[in-house]
């Protein structure tokens, strides 16, 4: 077998780390002392540091981990090591973009690991970040009331800023070296300066002083007076002084056909008319934009920050392809945008409004700039059609129905309008009384109504007026309540073996064929205590299919009256009461037991007997078993040539034989009802 000798070194670490925080020379350094011991080096450990803690990390020639603490003042006494090629890192953990007074260190040490050797590695930690600070002169602070500046290296959380006296010490990652720092102040005459400047070459362990100064007179009585930059640079020490001198002159100006301060709402795929102007009497030296994650950038190969001046060819074309479109005159006192096309490029969401920024900067030849940030809200056509619901409720007491709407995948401004059925004007939802609901997302609003037909639609509003509606029509018909008597089915009136589903008298509004059906034994209608709904009082109907003296007799419910005639049987029914409302829906609830091919059957029916004609009609069947209480919800269908006739009867039919009406069914079916209900709105 062949042998591999694997030598294991003890390795610990003496931290005597010194990092500065006074001065940009200051170092951290970390010895690995190894001391013999036969066939393992082991070095005991001191740990002092006036720096604060570093992660401690050590990779094998491959690059793998095989050594890590995040804090130098608690690593082990050893470490164990099979012998080869290795390097030791030393380093402040996490790396900011930019950060406060906290300087990020960095070392790093290759080393070789022998079998019996002893050795010592140092680990050198230096500064790796930008230092910056910024000053103002006691002759800059006294000629303004305000003074703020912004420091960036462009990446993203890396800009600091300095606001007013701010003593801190900024450190940034360098970042290419490309650095911008921008000055806003408010003058004691009440006038606006914004200075913006670009430093380029800055690297890892510069030290960037920024101070603010002026030179020369200020008129304190001219409130036009601004200032113009001037710039001295040298690097490694950077130092920059800003010097200001008085001049005369307006910052930059940004108008446009839209009002830039309120976020402009696209419905793809339209377009809306974008047209920005810029104007510069200094001249206009930059025009840049900035996307703030936006897919233009990807889609069309944009930059995420670009200058519409001086950029390349390349970069200009990605523009136009992007839908924008840049032109400056020839004295560059002038300048327009016109990001029309732009608006149906951006890129929407089908579940919810997508936002897009933009930031536009203009910068003229002093140095003064202006910015402006733009945001775009991008919906979908296809919001206004879907994910829209209305439902509508009695109101008890009331002639009036509250309306409630929701919408799941709201657009920017959008709310629910509707109108009576055959008007032409359509009715606002005030967007404000659009309410979320953060639970599920949706958006809901109500509106009470009074009893009439109604449409409802979704609609997107812009400044008040209704610019698109949806293609979904919802259509909600209601009208005013008349009530029917004993739909629970709790009161009933016993006389000897017949039982009437009415609290007294004999047939007052509900009927069945028990009068019939007790002349040759007991009753077909009964109650019973078997309810749907549990409640104090509570009944509920059996209705089962017989024979009676021979002839077959099914279990039945209906609204109308009966006496029986025995030379013509058909005739002891009659259907009907009379009724003036308009419900829309019939609802309760049933179980069948079939006796075998048979089926039971619930119906209502509204007609007008003086003119002769049935104005709605609605049913169900079942022939299928159950065991447990079945909800049921029946549409009551209006002829659409009756709509507007009156109702003078209202027929509702339960049986237990769906051919009882003819003498045919089968003995032993059984159907259980309870809790009918009415309810006068509908919608499609």
């Amino acid at each position: 077998m062949k042998n591999n000798i694997f030598i294991c070194l003890f390795i610990t670490l003496i931290f005597v780390c010194s990092c500065s925080r006074d001065s940009i020379d200051g170092v951290g350094t970390i010895s690995l002392n190894f001391e013999r011991d036969n066939s393992t080096s082991v070095v005991e450990a001191t740990r002092t540091s006036t720096a604060d803690k570093l992660a401690i990390k050590i990779l094998d020639s491959k690059g793998a981990e095989v050594f890590y603490s995040d804090d130098h003042t608690t690593i082990p006494a050893s470490i164990a090591l099979v012998p080869g090629e290795y390097k030791a890192v030393a380093y402040t953990s996490g790396v900011p973009s930019a950060i406060f007074d906290a300087p990020y260190y960095y070392g790093e040490t290759a080393f070789t690991a022998v079998i019996n050797v002893n050795q010592s590695v140092k680990v050198v930690c230096s500064h790796a970040l930008v230092k910056v600070t910024v000053a103002y002169t006691d002759k800059f602070k006294s000629l303004v009331s305000s003074y703020i500046t912004e420091v960036s290296n462009g990446l993203e959380s890396g800009a600091l800023l300095f606001d007013g006296d701010d003593a801190r010490v900024g450190y940034f990652m360098p970042n290419g070296g490309e650095f911008i720092y921008k000055m806003t102040t408010l003058t004691n005459q009440g006038a606006t300066l914004n200075l913006s400047k670009s430093i380029s070459g800055l690297k890892k362990a510069d030290f960037l002083k920024i101070t603010f100064d002026v030179d020369g007179d200020v008129d304190v009585n001219n409130p036009n007076s601004v200032f113009r930059i001037v710039i001295d640079e040298t690097l490694n020490d950077v130092s920059t002084t800003v010097t200001v001198t008085p001049t005369s002159g307006v910052l930059p100006v940004i108008t446009s056909n839209v009002d830039l301060t309120a976020p402009v709402v696209v419905y793809n795929p339209n377009k809306v008319d974008v047209k920005i102007d810029l104007n510069a009497e200094r001249g206009i030296k930059y025009v840049g934009l900035k996307f703030n994650n936006d897919d233009l950038c990807s889609d069309y190969a944009l930059p995420n920050s670009l200058d519409l001046i001086n950029s390349s060819a390349e970069v200009l074309q990605a523009v136009v392809n992007a839908g924008m479109v840049f032109t400056l005159n020839d004295d560059k006192l002038l300048a327009t945008i016109d990001l029309t096309e732009m608006t149906s490029k951006l890129t929407f969401s089908e579940d919810a409004p997508k936002y897009h920024n933009i930031e536009l900067i203009v910068i003229d030849n002093d140095d003064r700039f202006v910015a402006q940030n733009i945001q775009f809200v991008v919906n979908s056509k296809r919001h206004k059609t879907v994910n829209a619901l209305v439902t509508a409720s009695e109101i008890e007491g009331s002639n009036n129905i509250l309306f409630k709407g929701i919408l799941s995948a709201p657009l920017y401004g959008s709310s629910f309008v509707y109108k009576v059925a055959g008007a032409t004007e359509w009715i606002l939802v005030d967007p404000s009384d659009v309410i979320k609901h953060p639970t599920d997302g949706t958006y809901t609003s109500t509106v009470t109504l009074p009893y009439a037909n109604y449409i409802f639609s979704t609609a997107v509003i812009v400044d008040g007026a209704i610019v698109e509606q949806g293609d979904v029509h919802i259509t909600v018909r209601s009208s005013q309540i008349v009530d029917i008597p004993n739909l629970s089915f709790d009161s009933w009136h016993a006389d000897g073996k017949n039982w009437y589903p009415n609290k007294s008298g004999y047939n007052s509004y509900w009927a069945s064929g028990n009068e019939g059906a007790t002349m040759g034994g007991g009753s077909i209608t009964v109650p019973v205590d078997d309810v749907a709904v549990v409640k104090e009082g509570g009944k509920a109907v059996r209705m089962f299919s017989k024979k009676v003296i021979g002839v077959f007799a099914a279990g039945n419910l209906f609204t109308g009256t009966y006496k029986t005639n025995i030379g013509n049987p058909i005739e002891s029914v009659k259907l009907g009461r009379e009724y003036t409302g308009r419900p829309t829906r019939l609802t309760g609830y049933y179980k069948y037991k079939n006796g075998g091919g048979d089926a039971c059957h619930i119906f209502i029916k509204l007609e007008n007997r003086t003119l002769g004609k049935v104005v709605a009609y609605g049913e169900i069947s079942d022939d299928k078993n159950s065991t447990e209480y079945i909800p049921f919800a029946i549409d009551i269908k209006y002829n659409e040539e009756f709509l507007d006739m009156p109702i003078t009867h209202v027929t509702i039919v339960a049986t237990s034989s769906i051919k009882g009406d003819q003498f045919i069914g089968t003995v032993g079916s059984e159907l259980f009802v309870d809790e009918f209900a009415i309810s006068h709105v509908y919608q499609n």
